[in-house]
């Protein structure tokens, strides 16, 4: 048995209207699939379904939560809490076209749509570019490594840089005015 079979929507049995399908994600879901960023969370997925045309329907996802993820800047451990929302529109067609960013094609032969790969997909877009504890429940960074970060800054190294002889030629090259005077 397919382990996410619990995913399945047997949308040919649903009736014109409004359904909703809800869904609780831990780091189990994320294991079935290669390259994930995201090890260990609490997140809940909601999926409203609209069928009002035929061979047509809409799906909205909204996923909240947290994730367990690591601040871009002191590198400690937090949890972040995520929230996003996507739009997907399913089309049955005679001939399957490519997918598009938020139109899926599936046959018209097709009773049902597993949406555990769009579920990993959004979730995925729900995690920030950049990754920071004050995003977080913890609010400020590690005061060590802030400590360390503020020593290292460029501006606070010393100016006092000897200059090697061998490089002048060089500089003349890029300003030819200095070699005139």
């Amino acid at each position: 048995m397919d382990k996410l079979s619990n995913y399945d929507i047997v949308f040919i049995k649903l009736s014109k209207g409004n359904h909703l399908f809800n869904y609780k994600l831990d780091s189990s879901f994320f294991l079935n699939f290669e390259n994930t960023i995201i090890t260990d969370c609490n997140i809940d997925v909601a999926i409203s379904l609209n069928k009002d045309q035929p061979h047509v329907f809409d799906m909205d996802f909204t996923v909240n939560g947290t994730i367990a993820a690591i601040c871009d800047r002191c590198l400690d451990t937090i949890n972040l809490p995520i929230n996003y929302q996507f739009n997907l529109l399913v089309k049955q067609t005679e001939k399957i076209k490519e997918n598009e960013h938020d139109i899926t094609y599936i046959s018209l032969a097709d009773y049902q749509i597993n949406v555990a790969k769009y579920i990993y997909d959004v979730c995925h877009l729900a995690v920030p570019m950049k990754i920071l504890c004050a995003e977080s429940d913890k609010k400020t960074c590690n005061t060590i490594v802030e400590k360390k970060l503020k020593e290292l800054a460029p501006n606070n190294r010393s100016s006092k840089t000897e200059e090697d002889p061998r490089w002048d030629v060089l500089k003349t090259l890029v300003n030819p005015k200095k070699e005139n005077e």
